[in-house]
């Protein structure tokens, strides 16, 4: 006969309960995480900031130089040239002191200036016999200086009669002895051209040679190759200084009229 399966009866499972056992979950709330406890426990202590330079690997404020070729780095530039020093303005030289009234027998030296404005004014030596006489003598050099100079000597010029009235600056009395009547013409208007010395005044202020043509045309021009040459230019003003310079040297006038003369020209 076949053997008869006894049946066995389920025990029942006690419910698992939360806490036993090593894998067990527990329902109790665990308690908060403390700030610094265990080694990967994250502090709310704010971090001290990085400072420059702590550390191999730490970045410097400090500009790192430009990348080149390895090389030194060129030194700076040199400073400007200092400014120029301004050119002092050029010494006022006062006309020399003359009375209104010379000495019996001499005559009175003057400088004659026509105005030559836009272009440089124009100088004469006048001779006259007082010092508020519009009437003498004139020595001077009439011409330009494209076409050159002369010697001129105008007698007994009267320039209430001209269009053209000169300013006067009176230089020096000068004795007679450097004068003659001859001078004068008989006090007829004549314009020497060239002027004829005839006494000892005139003769050392004709040993000044006229300028001759100082100003060149353009078909004078020197070639492009060459270098420009440098040209002193002559003209009235400076013949009037070096006539004074051999009045000067013969003991004629003074060395003040000829300082002063220097000091004026243009």
């Amino acid at each position: 006969m076949p053997a008869q399966k006894i049946p066995v009866a389920k025990q029942a499972t006690a419910p698992r309960t939360t806490g036993t056992g090593n894998n067990s979950r527990s329902n109790t709330p665990s308690p908060p995480k403390t700030a610094g406890s265990g080694n990967n426990s994250r502090s709310n202590t704010p971090s001290p900031p990085k400072t420059t330079g702590s550390g191999n690997n730490s970045r410097s404020n400090t500009p790192s130089p430009p990348r080149g070729s390895g090389g030194p780095v060129p030194p700076p530039p040199p400073p400007p040239p200092p400014a120029p020093a301004p050119t002092p303005a050029p010494a006022v030289v006062n006309p020399p002191t003359v009375s209104s009234q010379g000495p019996a027998g001499h005559l009175l030296v003057s400088l004659a200036i026509f105005n030559g404005y836009p272009f440089k004014d124009h100088w004469g030596i006048l001779i006259r016999k007082t010092a508020t006489a519009q009437q003498g003598i004139m020595l001077h050099a009439a011409g330009d200086v494209k076409k050159g100079f002369t010697f001129e000597i105008k007698r007994n010029v009267d320039f209430t009669q001209t269009s053209k009235k000169p300013t006067l600056i009176n230089l020096q009395w000068v004795k007679g002895e450097y004068f003659n009547k001859t001078m004068w013409n008989n006090g007829v208007y004549n314009v020497e051209h060239p002027g004829v010395p005839v006494c000892t005044f005139e003769t050392s202020a004709a040993k000044a040679p006229p300028p001759a043509r100082t100003l060149n045309a353009v078909d004078d021009l020197a070639p492009a190759g060459n270098p420009p040459r440098k040209i002193t230019q002559r003209n009235c003003q400076t013949w009037v200084i070096e006539a004074t310079e051999h009045l000067v040297q013969d003991h004629i006038l003074a060395q003040a009229v000829l300082v002063y003369l220097k000091a004026k020209k243009q």
